[in-house]
């Protein structure tokens, strides 16, 4: 998904925040594993991502999309998502998959759903 997102209400404080400090500590879990890694994300990421809307160039877009969003995912919202799904001018498909959320490639049989979804609803562009 596009960062457009990080424009968000209430994100400018963050990205203050983050621009001041110069840099923000990010989380990622380490796959199969209960261990996390604490790393330093620089501002400067944050500022090349906000240099990029793709509202803003979604007319150049001509190729079949699918956008697929998780119910539960709390980093991509599905309501960014289905936003950008409604603004854009080419063949698409939407695919919200319910009880998921950002980290379900944590569990096998969630993966399995939605790779099997996906592929469904993928073939409706194609067909």
């Amino acid at each position: 998904m596009s960062p457009y997102a990080l424009n968000r209400p209430g994100n400018s404080e963050k990205l203050e925040d983050w621009e001041q400090v110069g840099f923000r500590v990010s989380k990622r879990d380490i796959p199969n594993s209960n261990e996390f890694r604490y790393y330093k994300l620089p501002y400067a990421h944050a500022k090349d991502r906000l240099q990029y809307n793709i509202l803003e160039r979604k007319d150049g877009i001509k190729v079949p999309v699918l956008l697929v969003a998780g119910e539960k995912d709390d980093k991509v919202k599905a309501n960014d998502v289905k936003k950008l799904y409604d603004e854009l001018n080419t063949r698409k498909e939407y695919l919200e998959i319910e009880g998921v959320g950002h980290d379900y490639r944590k569990r096998r049989d969630e993966i399995e759903n939605v790779n099997t979804l996906i592929i469904e609803k993928a073939s409706l562009l194609f067909n």
